[in-house]
């Protein structure tokens, strides 16, 4: 039997969530980044590990390019790469960029868009926005 170490409260109380809130093309995220996941370092308990965190808010049910129809991700890192890429904004962003050149991301987008979005105004405000100024550049 495998004991899993119990972090005292003091170790605990040291940690350090970051949470943004970001905009990628047509979806809102919400970005979460520990540089010393659970205080595992601190405490002395191993290397240095960070974990990022993106889950999609809006539109609901969305999928990412990081996790196609599911709409969270998460991964374990050396904090260096976050801090290497310009910080966990940075590097998410980056990240999604990245993946949405996938043709499963394309395909999966595509499938949502058509199938769970019937009400596109609901789904995307902003798209609604910009076609009512399109129409009122066109009069």
């Amino acid at each position: 039997m495998s004991s899993v170490p119990v972090l005292p409260p003091s170790v605990q109380a040291k940690r350090h969530l970051q949470t943004e809130v970001l905009t990628w093309r047509e979806l809102t995220l919400l970005l979460s980044y520990e540089a010393d996941w659970m205080g595992l370092t601190a405490a002395g308990l191993r290397p240095p590990l960070a974990h990022l965190e993106l889950q999609v808010l809006a539109p609901r049910g969305a999928p990412s390019p990081l996790s196609d129809d599911q709409g969270y991700w998460s991964d374990f890192l050396d904090p260096r790469e976050a801090i290497g890429a310009g910080g966990p904004r940075v590097l998410a962003m980056a990240l999604l960029d990245e993946f949405a050149e996938a043709l499963t991301w394309r395909v999966s987008w595509a499938r949502w868009d058509l199938d769970e979005c019937s009400d596109a105004a609901a789904c995307f405000p902003q798209r609604a926005q910009l076609q009512s100024w399109r129409v009122a550049e066109d009069v």
